[in-house]
């Protein structure tokens, strides 16, 4: 028997012997043991599929047709999405006035104090581009893919960023990114530094 069930058994025969002594001088003693008239299942209810547990190998979305909505982009024809470039249609998921009169200008801003270069669009989508590809690896740290070690194919990065990128400008785009440009109100609001990217994204 282990610690754990020895003291299990222990506080148990304690609580029963607790019990036994409080019916006898009259009171009313709820254990807590059964489970409340409400959530006693009644034999044979059926519940809906929402209501079960685990994944019945059905996909809900594909049952009721969700699948055959065509994905497109508002205000973009079929013919026109067609002529456009990949980064033409990944810039369509931006919010092009908040990405350049807030974003950009508040990294340039806190780039100015550090008396470094500004940043451009083009620059920028470099950043982001060396982020999604780093959100492809696993177990793998930031630092490993400016390391100057050679490439090893198990352990590591499998590709190194200093032809795109140096570490050092890396951090410091990273270290001055800035989501809004609003002063924080007076109340205490969580969300502050990042509502003007949602308002902007959801517009």
């Amino acid at each position: 028997m282990t610690i754990f069930q020895t003291k299990r058994s222990t506080v148990m025969k304690d609580f029963e012997e607790w019990r036994f002594l409080l019916r006898n001088d009259g009171f009313n003693v709820d254990d807590d043991r059964d489970p409340a008239p409400g959530n006693i299942p009644v034999p044979g209810e059926t519940l809906n599929d929402q209501q079960t547990w685990g994944w019945g190998g059905r996909c809900h979305r594909k049952v009721f047709g969700g699948t055959d909505d065509m994905p497109k982009l508002i205000q973009l024809t079929d013919s026109e999405s067609k002529l456009m470039t990949i980064l033409s249609l990944f810039l369509c998921l931006f919010p092009a006035t908040y990405l350049d009169e807030v974003l950009l200008a508040e990294i340039n801003r806190n780039l100015d104090k550090e008396k470094a270069r500004r940043i451009g669009l083009g620059e920028f989508l470099r950043f982001l581009g060396l982020w999604y590809y780093m959100a492809t690896f696993k177990g793998v740290t930031r630092a490993q893919f400016w390391s100057t070690k050679d490439i090893d194919p198990y352990s590591g990065a499998l590709i190194r960023f200093h032809g795109m990128m140096s570490k050092q400008r890396f951090d410091l785009i990273l270290k001055s990114l800035r989501y809004t440009n609003r002063l924080a109100p007076a109340y205490e609001d969580k969300f502050h530094g990042i509502r003007q990217l949602i308002e902007a994204a959801t517009s």
